[in-house]
């Protein structure tokens, strides 16, 4: 079954989608350390 988008399209989507993820568990990751490394300094 042939999809409308061409394989680039996908890519760069699939892409996207990925950096999205990965970039909102990075922020989460350095929210909670930030916040730890706070409670650890006071």
């Amino acid at each position: 079954m042939r999809t409308k988008f061409p394989d680039k399209v996908l890519r760069i989507m699939h892409f996207y989608i990925y950096n999205a993820l990965f970039s909102r568990s990075l922020i989460l990751f350095f929210n909670n350390s930030r916040s730890h490394y706070l409670c650890l300094l006071s």
